[in-house]
């Protein structure tokens, strides 16, 4: 008798895992014969960090594009590699001197991957001018990009993507993120739409052709004569009479001459004069240190991830050659450091390809298997690594590019998950906070489908759903 109650308490400690178990497959295996999965593929790997078990495996090991979840490789060999207290320095020199209130000489302002640096970056450099008693600049503003290679795009990114912001031209001087942002608005009917530009600056045109109709639908254009290589902004379409303001953003060729163009500009409309040139030159031994803006490579780092911001990416992985490898910096020398990371979870490098930082590349191969790998070689081995990331992922109907998603779930205290879109590939891959508390690291890979990633949101979405169901 005694036999048979310890069997009974036994099975009964048993079954209710397996249960659960088997439902959260039963209910994901329901999930895919959405028929978005008959013409495409998908991956999907779910792991218990806490029991150490799988909860449900399928074409983990195929290499597939993964899109912005490459930035979860970038963003931990930075931090692996460069370490936390890493910054990201530009650097403003002068080989002038101040004689009655005028700097003779040139500035150089020497670019060092900052992918944050904005306009309002230039209030302390030029507080400290004034301090000095400067009122003009008798000299020319340099840009020195030295410290990175000539490529300004990622290889394997798509040529038609080029105006687009999200497809930033590369330098080591970077500035508001290299692009511009286009305000438009209706005016009277018939009439040409009102419309601004931010920054304003003399380093691009701009053309005005959009009409204001008294059409309840619009018709907006936005773009840049990126076919000519040119700076020149197009606004062209309708708009409707009851629109209200909206906003686009094209990219801009050459950013570390925009970084300098809008340096001087600012110079002149804070008071200090300047009427010489801007041109790119190297810095030399006769020039000194004016200030040098700092940014630590956290704040990179939760920006890149919440934000998705391919910039931050290619920067870092720049940082990286510049780190530990001799000569301008490179994505082909930076990348090196992601094998690095790679070999350290035990794979062969080989079995993969790394083409770039950010994921735009749709030359990128990797499995849900190597990132499943890596959250869990974070969460396991490395406390701190893994709090600097798990803080940067977006959190679920709450903030970054998972604001939108998943609200109706209700999930903002379950999933921390890093996004990622491009043509015909659209990834998801983070933790998830089970009901039973534990914490599950997951991936899913959707793959070679048309038309709008809805779908394989949507079926991203509801396996999250169930993750965070998982008793």
């Amino acid at each position: 008798m005694k036999n048979i109650a310890l069997i009974f308490v036994a099975v009964y400690i048993i079954i209710p895992s397996q249960v659960h178990s088997q439902n959260l497959s039963t209910q994901i295996d329901f999930l895919l014969q959405d028929s978005l999965l008959t013409v495409s593929q998908i991956a999907i790997d779910v792991y218990d960090l806490q029991t150490e078990k799988y909860l449900y495996r399928k074409n983990e090991k195929l290499v597939l594009r993964p899109a912005s979840n490459m930035k979860l490789l970038t963003t931990s060999a930075a931090l692996f590699y460069l370490g936390e207290d890493a910054d990201f320095e530009t650097s403003f020199y002068t080989n002038g001197k101040v004689v009655d209130s005028v700097l003779i000489g040139d500035i150089i302002v020497k670019g060092g991957f900052d992918p944050l640096f904005t306009l309002k970056d230039f209030d302390t450099i030029i507080k400290k001018l004034k301090i000095s008693g400067v009122r003009k600049v008798e000299g020319n503003i340099y840009a020195d990009v030295s410290e990175m290679d000539s490529l300004y795009f990622g290889k394997g990114w798509m040529w038609d993507d080029n105006p687009h912001s999200f497809n930033p031209y590369l330098s080591p001087l970077n500035i508001n993120k290299n692009y511009v942002t286009i305000y438009f608005s209706p005016s009277q009917i018939d009439s040409i739409a009102k419309v601004s530009l931010y920054p304003e600056s003399n380093f691009y045109t701009f053309e005005n052709s959009l009409v204001t109709t008294n059409e309840d639908t619009s018709n907006v254009i936005v773009t840049r004569d990126w076919l000519n290589h040119s700076n020149r902004v197009i606004i062209k379409g309708d708009i409707s009479h009851n629109k209200g303001v909206d906003s686009a953003k094209v990219n801009i060729i050459d950013p570390h001459l925009f970084f300098i163009q809008l340096f001087s500009e600012q110079l002149n409309k804070n008071g200090i004069e300047f009427n010489g040139y801007t041109a790119l030159k190297e810095i030399t031994d006769d020039f000194d240190t004016l200030y040098v803006k700092k940014r630590n490579i956290i704040d990179v780092i939760k920006n890149l991830n919440k934000e998705s911001d391919n910039l931050g990416a290619e920067m870092l992985i720049r940082k990286l050659s510049s780190r530990f490898f001799p000569g301008s910096a490179s994505a082909e020398k930076g990348l090196r450091m992601i094998d690095s990371l790679v070999a350290a979870l035990d794979y062969n490098p080989k079995t993969f390809v790394f083409a770039d930082g950010s994921g735009l590349s749709h030359y990128n191969l990797i499995s849900a298997e190597l990132i499943v790998d890596l959250l869990k070689y974070l969460y396991k081995k490395h406390p701190s690594v893994y709090s600097i990331i798990y803080e940067s992922l977006p959190i679920a109907g709450v903030d970054g590019t998972l604001k939108n998603r998943m609200r109706q779930f209700n999930l903002s205290k379950n999933i921390r998950a890093k996004t990622g879109t491009i043509s015909g590939a659209s990834t998801m891959s983070g933790y998830a906070k089970a009901a039973n508390n534990h914490m599950l690291a997951f991936s899913i890979f959707v793959q070679n489908y048309s038309g709008s990633a809805r779908k394989a949101r949507r079926i991203q979405d509801e396996i999250c759903k169930i993750l965070a169901s998982y008793k």
